[in-house]
């Protein structure tokens, strides 16, 4: 099975410039970009050209033909014949996009979900410990030092959220349903599901880490995935994103 990361920088995008440039049909967009938020616009705007980009890296086919669709519980794929085995997932977060491809062909791999944090969020996601780490977590983290708790609970808060990505429920999967190992060692796992009946946590696959200064992710794949390698993970500034020349026939300088 071939995983592969890309974590790109968008902190220079402009938004006015990318909504006078971009040419992309919106039936064809994972998202449409006409958000009243200027920030959310842009993500969008940033996801759709950044995802097309990784694929096209990864698969020949070009950057403008890809085409998405979203689950009913709003579950991202891809649309395009020949590519159902092909699992992606995407995260934003302080200016940063976060993306996982997984293929290979296997039909048992069920999906892969990902989450990226600015670590400076760990004081925030400790204030909601009680609402999302299960009560064997919370015994755990509660003896741990002080100083420790507030990364262990991101970690944590990183890799559920992970889990209710590739398992398509998103935020509607309770975070305090999963209880996992402590996510301080380096192959975090998944104990057990408060429904025992709901997933076999033996299918996930987890892994926690700085990509860069500043920032954790996490990353979950489901299914028959036994690599001990963490994926490559390739780091971009959105600019050269842009320069890329497969951009080109859609993209064109306001």
């Amino acid at each position: 099975m071939s995983v592969r990361i890309w974590l790109i920088d968008y902190t220079d995008a402009d938004l006015d410039q990318l909504e006078s440039a971009k040419k992309i049909s919106s039936q064809d967009t994972l998202e449409l970009s006409t958000a009243a938020c200027s920030e959310v616009r842009l993500q969008n705007i940033v996801r759709d050209i950044s995802l097309r980009h990784a694929l096209s890296q990864e698969y020949a086919l070009p950057f403008d033909e890809w085409s998405f669709a979203k689950s009913d519980l709003g579950k991202p794929f891809l649309r395009n014949i020949g590519f159902e085995h092909l699992k992606f997932s995407v995260s934003h977060s302080a200016k940063h996009l976060a993306i996982i491809l997984a293929s290979g062909g296997n039909p048992l791999l069920s999906n892969v979900g990902i989450d990226v944090e600015p670590i400076s969020r760990s004081g925030q996601a400790e204030k909601l410990k009680n609402e999302f780490l299960s009560e064997g977590e919370l015994s755990i983290v509660n003896r741990m030092p002080e100083q420790e708790i507030a990364n262990v609970i991101l970690k944590h808060w990183t890799l559920k959220e992970s889990i209710s990505k590739a398992v398509g429920l998103g935020l509607g999967l309770p975070f305090s349903s999963i209880t996992l190992r402590a996510v301080d060692q380096s192959q975090p796992q998944i104990i057990s599901f408060a429904d025992n009946n709901l997933y076999e946590p033996s299918e996930f696959h987890l892994k926690s880490y700085e990509p860069k200064p500043g920032l954790q992710l996490a990353y979950c794949i489901q299914g028959p995935y036994y690599g001990d390698e963490q994926p490559q993970t390739t780091n971009l500034n959105f600019s050269e994103v842009l320069k890329f020349q497969k951009l080109m026939p859609i993209l064109q300088c306001a």
